[in-house]
């Protein structure tokens, strides 16, 4: 073809977005994040076509980043059925809830309906964000997030297994002091949990953050991050190796609990912990607030699989 060769039509014909194929097309929106309801909106609202292919795939529906209750005006009774019409797209397919709850302590009947939604569904992910909404300097002025967790995961309790497709769970309340912590039954609730992530500003205890109450054989990330509110020394250092080393999958192993005692410890060994060093075969990423505690725990660790990081 010469220079002065005119193009095949195909080439000469102008080309639209409309024409690019439904498969293409596809393609493009599952990195446009179309888990937030606004950008699904406006994608569907260009044309007919665009507004097809949204609607024919399931997969588009599976994920929903959701903020309740902000405006108040906006109750989470509508959220609810808001809910409801969004993941009905989704067919059968497992399903991932973001959802930041504004305020932390709902009225009852809205308590009432998302509970019941909520223990309902199969959820392949769920992350609750609790909002206070409002700023205080106070943290133990700060409203208690934990009146509706435990609500919900006392419902989910009465139903065994109601999240056997649960893997990852998240649950942020840095702007909350809860008071207490309640027993979340994670091994009849979620029995193949994988990741559990608790953000919180003041973590009362992880007492109940072991084989007893999680499938931590099953675990493959555990992230806490907030200040602990250890009993001792001794329930410390039991709740590091006892997790790691009853943790068999576990490859990440994340604990910030600002713990500030200088004081070094001692260890009594028990029917748990035998003998040093503890060991975990898996575990290849592990990050700890420094403390003369935690570097006693990391000198009685064995962890072949761990990687080196360098920070400067």
């Amino acid at each position: 073809m010469t220079p002065e060769s005119p193009l095949p039509g195909h080439l000469t014909r102008p080309n639209t977005i409309r024409h690019v194929p439904p498969e293409l097309l596809a393609i493009i929106f599952k990195n446009v994040g179309l888990e937030h309801p606004r950008r699904l909106v406006n994608i569907v609202s260009v044309c007919m076509e665009w507004r097809d292919i949204i609607y024919n795939y399931p997969k588009f529906w599976t994920t929903l980043i959701l903020h309740a209750g902000e405006p108040r005006s906006t109750p989470n009774t509508d959220v609810v059925a808001f809910l409801k019409r969004w993941f009905a797209h989704a067919k059968n397919l497992p399903l991932k809830l973001n959802m930041a709850v504004v305020p932390a302590r709902p009225s009852a009947i809205e308590l009432q309906n998302l509970t019941e939604y909520l223990v309902s569904h199969q959820w392949r992910s769920l992350l609750f964000e609790l909002r206070d909404g409002r700023t205080s300097q106070n943290q133990y002025s700060r409203p208690d997030p934990w009146p509706w967790l435990n609500t919900l995961f006392n419902a989910a309790k009465d139903q065994p297994d109601c999240w056997s497709e649960l893997e990852e769970l998240q649950m942020i309340a840095t702007e909350l002091n809860p008071r207490h912590m309640p027993i979340l039954s994670l091994n009849k609730i979620a029995p193949n949990l994988k990741r559990l992530r608790i953000h919180f500003d003041r973590i009362p205890s992880v007492a109940y953050l072991n084989s007893t109450h999680i499938n931590m054989k099953n675990l493959v990330s555990l992230n806490l991050d907030g200040e602990i509110g250890w009993d001792n020394h001794d329930a410390m250092l039991m709740f590091y190796f006892r997790t790691i080393m009853e943790s068999n999958n576990l490859e990440s192993f994340k604990i910030i609990d600002y713990y500030q005692s200088l004081t070094v410890p001692t260890f009594e060994f028990s029917t748990f912990v035998s003998s040093f060093p503890v060991s975990n075969l898996t575990l290849s990423h592990i990050a700890l607030h420094d403390s003369p505690t935690v570097r006693f725990i990391l000198k009685n660790l064995s962890l072949p699989s761990l990687g080196l990081r360098l920070h400067d």
